[in-house]
């Protein structure tokens, strides 16, 4: 905790500058991490147990071990779906003067929009300007937004945006356990 604010100067202590001037200090350091090994080793010498050897096993033989259950590859029948990896485009944003660059996780792209809208609404994708109409900021390119079941409009991109930071082939079912939390759809 900070007590009181000060503009004083600490004390500076200088630490070692120079050469030795005491020879034998210079010839015979007070530590070193060779000494303190040795001295380590020295001390815990006789706490030390006696190494292992092995006994030996009179009149054995290798036993087989059953399979209990093997892994069957997936049929051909039932194709796994890649893990969803959401895209995002570049965007940029100006007040009339200066241009600079926004976050791209409020620009999914049109494909991932969609894919968004059918996994968690009605399948309807709607474009809407970045920062809403009017003031004196713009954008080059409109957002993309997904229709909720209850009507609600939702930035895809932002949804998208737990894909792309928890992927699902590293961290199974959380993206979509997050969003639907984020959403209030926990069943």
């Amino acid at each position: 905790m900070i007590d009181v604010i000060d503009n004083r100067i600490a004390p500076m202590v200088p630490f070692m500058t120079g050469t030795f001037k005491d020879a034998a200090l210079a010839k015979d350091p007070l530590f070193t991490v060779e000494k303190a090994l040795a001295e380590y080793a020295a001390a815990n010498a006789a706490k030390a147990p006696p190494p292992a050897v092995p006994s030996p096993v009179i009149g054995t033989t290798p036993v087989a071990s059953q399979i209990v259950a093997a892994a069957e590859p997936p049929s051909a029948a039932t194709p796994v779906d890649p893990p969803f990896e959401p895209t995002f485009r570049k965007a940029t944003g100006t007040d009339g003067v200066i241009t600079w660059s926004l976050n791209s996780t409020y620009f999914a792209t049109k494909e991932t929009a969609q894919w968004i809208a059918n996994k968690f609404g009605l399948g309807e994708v709607t474009e809407a300007p970045f920062a809403g109409v009017g003031g004196i900021f713009s954008c080059d390119i409109n957002e993309f937004h997904v229709k909720l079941k209850d009507g609600r409009l939702v930035n895809a991109g932002l949804l998208a945006g737990y894909y792309q930071r928890n992927p699902s082939d590293k961290f199974p079912g959380l993206a979509e356990k997050l969003i639907r939390s984020q959403l209030g759809l926990v069943s």
